[in-house]
């Protein structure tokens, strides 16, 4: 089922998250109380309802859209998952 395949993603991609970076935030859209967050992010992304996705807090006000799954998936797979290689997005 499609909900299986996305939670599957998301555990596979936070794995390789925490596994480069360390410290990872999830934010779960489907928690109303999230649902201001989510739909900020959303907006950054110009995806809605797609998960997962990723993003890099620069700093406070400055949040950029990674990419979902297959992209984070792509660039481990090829080594480019660094910190320097995110960062420069």
């Amino acid at each position: 089922s499609g909900n299986i395949q996305q939670r599957t993603n998301q555990d596979r991609a936070l794995a390789m998250l925490k596994g480069k970076f360390g410290i990872v935030e999830e934010v779960d859209g489907a928690d109303l109380a999230n649902k201001e967050r989510r739909n900020a992010l959303f907006q950054i992304s110009g995806l809605r309802g797609k998960y997962p996705q990723f993003f890099w807090q620069k700093d406070e006000n400055d949040i950029v859209f990674l990419g979902d799954f297959d992209w984070i998936e792509s660039l481990n797979e090829s080594g480019s998952l660094t910190k320097e290689n995110v960062a420069a997005i």
